[in-house]
């Protein structure tokens, strides 16, 4: 199977996405039902991309569809969305949407029906990637394309270097404190540190803001559903929430 890969810039994140590629390498031919291996579950160094290998076979019984389990109605979301069904039409597929709506169960089971429909590819963006992660497995194993919007398993996902992405909303943060506030806050950071993917965005805010003596942290929350609506709910219901409390911070 050919790979795209270079050792000398390949980040844990790449290497964890290519996991699922790898296991369907051997699974292809494999039905739905049969379980398969679990692809790269540590840290590997990857082999140069050879442009000489010779190409896997394409599967075959699967349809020409892409289809999207979206998590739920975010403008995040939305544009995701909206690429998809771009490219689906530039290449001449079908295209469908799943909508969740912050439902784990009922995105498992629309997962399940995509994998029963044989459909030939499905991006994914997880609401609970934990109890999720099965559903996907099965449909890779069935010779199907899978993506997700940042946790695998997957053959390829979307992600963003995540330290760095924090760093710069945790110094604009920082700056607005400085230059509009005159150094003091007290700051709410809305978090999604459950996803272990993503805890490094929040960490560089924590970072970002560590040195401002006048700055107070004064809670620290994971909204239950990462949307405007959830973030909402948490900060307006918090504690901590009041005239008093100046900035917020979340990514």
């Amino acid at each position: 199977m050919r790979l795209f890969a270079n050792p000398h810039i390949m980040s844990l994140s790449q290497l964890v996405l290519l996991a699922a590629a790898l296991a369907l390498a051997g699974s292809a031919g494999e039905t739905a039902a049969q379980e398969g291996p679990p692809g790269i579950t540590r840290p590997v160094v990857l082999p140069p991309f050879d442009p000489h290998a010779s190409a896997c076979a394409a599967p075959t019984g699967l349809t020409n569809l892409l289809a999207f389990a979206q998590d739920n109605e975010r403008k995040f979301m939305q544009g995701v969305a909206q690429g998809l069904a771009l490219a689906a039409k530039d290449r001449g597929l079908e295209y469908q949407v799943s909508h969740a709506n912050n439902d784990p169960a009922l995105m498992i089971e629309q997962v399940q029906h995509i994998l029963s429909a044989k459909v030939g590819a499905l991006v994914a963006a997880p609401i609970d990637a934990p109890s999720l992660s099965h559903s996907l497995q099965q449909v890779i194993w069935s010779g199907a394309y899978v993506g997700t919007v940042v946790p695998p398993p997957a053959i390829s996902l979307l992600n963003a270097p995540q330290y760095l992405t924090g760093k710069v909303l945790g110094d604009k943060a920082a700056e607005y404190i400085k230059l509009l506030l005159g150094g003091k806050a007290k700051v709410v950071l809305l978090t999604h540190d459950s996803l272990q993917f993503l805890a490094p965005r929040f960490t560089a805010m924590r970072d970002s803001l560590r040195d401002m003596p006048g700055v107070v942290i004064v809670a620290d929350i994971s909204p239950l559903t990462v949307d405007e609506a959830g973030g909402h709910r948490d900060h307006a219901h918090h504690p901590a929430r009041g005239p008093r409390c100046r900035c917020g911070a979340g990514g």
